[in-house]
């Protein structure tokens, strides 16, 4: 009888959780994108503003991450999909894309390699265990890949995940910031830039503006997806 009541006060109260933290994330999402909207400001970006105000709302309440996220993983889930979609563009625009694919590949490759050497380098001039270096290669991967380069070649894949992210949000608010700054007109420029570095959040952004470079910057992500396997167990090597 104990066994029930508690138990059943506990699947109530999961559930009850359960709601609320799902429709707290939706809510939050629909309010940051409304004042985006409204606002039209890079660093309002809904998915930089909405990460910011779940986490501050997670702390207060003092609920634990697994608790949100076991309501936010069906949110979480809708990433494979949306990924999927941006794949649209690659069909709108394949023939222009075909004519710029060795541009596109290659610029990518060199972004790849800049990215992983510097990150590397850097950290190795500081007394880190390997673990961090590893790491710090992974930063400008999607984060599924990414997650998984980790754990195969010795990185931390928690932080992968966070490093990754906020790469992604970091390229979404200020990579456009620097288009306008430096007068960065061409396309193709802006698409690799925003693929290779800032992966599906960049590309998403980068998508609200304009079609064709959203479509560059796709294929340069995913590019960059088949890139960096190859070039990461190399550097490891190196470093090892």
């Amino acid at each position: 009888m104990i066994c029930h009541d508690v138990c059943g006060h506990n699947d109530g109260s999961e559930s009850r959780w359960f709601f609320v933290w799902l429709v707290t994330t939706i809510v939050v999402f629909l309010t940051a994108q409304w004042v985006y909207k409204k606002r039209k400001k890079n660093y309002l970006l809904p998915v930089f503003t909405t990460t910011i105000a779940l986490i501050s709302v997670i702390v207060l309440s003092g609920q634990s991450y697994e608790q949100y996220y076991a309501s936010a993983k069906w949110i979480d889930w809708l990433l494979g999909p949306a990924v999927v979609a941006l794949s649209y563009p690659l069909y709108k625009y394949r023939t222009m894309l075909l004519k710029s694919g060795v541009k596109i590949i290659g610029w990518v490759t060199v972004a790849s390699l800049l990215s992983v050497v510097t990150g590397a380098l850097v950290l190795s001039l500081f007394p880190v265990s390997h673990n961090y270096i590893v790491t710090a290669m992974l930063k400008n991967i999607t984060t599924p890949v990414a997650i998984d380069l980790a754990e195969i070649y010795g990185g931390i894949p928690s932080l992968v995940a966070i490093i990754c992210t906020l790469c992604g949000m970091l390229g979404a608010v200020v990579g456009p910031m620097i288009y306008r700054r430096f007068n960065v007109q061409s396309k193709l420029a802006q698409g690799v830039a925003m693929g290779a570095l800032a992966h599906a959040i960049g590309t998403s952004r980068l998508m609200e503006e304009d079609d064709y470079s959203g479509a560059i910057s796709t294929l340069s992500f995913l590019v960059v997806t088949l890139v960096m396997p190859l070039i990461v167990p190399v550097l490891v090597y190196w470093l090892s």
